[in-house]
């Protein structure tokens, strides 16, 4: 199918199927100047979405599909890399939830004493 099939079967825009194949999420054939959507390209789609809504970046993505493009899907190393890539996103994302706490902290003080100052 045609690129203007595809975005309507998956419900998504033309410019963002075009950023999934410049990065390499996305691989279709391309015949004569145009691209051509298999089933493959419809499940790898819907695997960026999911992957997206649990909200890992595209950057996080990208790494994720290099590996299983490297090792191969469901192989140890592919398991042992992605395990290797998700642990270090907890730990960033527990740095984040420090930082965004202590910010919180900060706004409840500062609350706090123009609450003070108004009295």
């Amino acid at each position: 199918m045609l690129i203007g099939k595809f975005i309507t079967q998956v419900n998504t825009t033309r410019d963002t199927v075009r950023f999934y194949i410049e990065k390499k999420l996305l691989n279709p054939e391309k015949m004569n100047g145009k691209y051509h959507f298999n089933e493959k390209d419809i499940d790898d789609f819907y695997s960026i979405q999911e992957l997206k809504n649990l909200g890992f970046s595209i950057n996080m993505i990208c790494d994720l599909n290099t590996i299983r493009i490297t090792y191969g899907c469901g192989t140890k190393q592919h398991l042992d890399y992605s395990k290797v890539l998700i642990t270090h996103e907890i730990e960033k994302t527990k740095q984040e939830i420090v930082k965004l706490k202590q910010r919180l902290d900060i706004y409840h003080n500062y609350l706090e004493i123009l609450t003070r100052n108004k009295n």
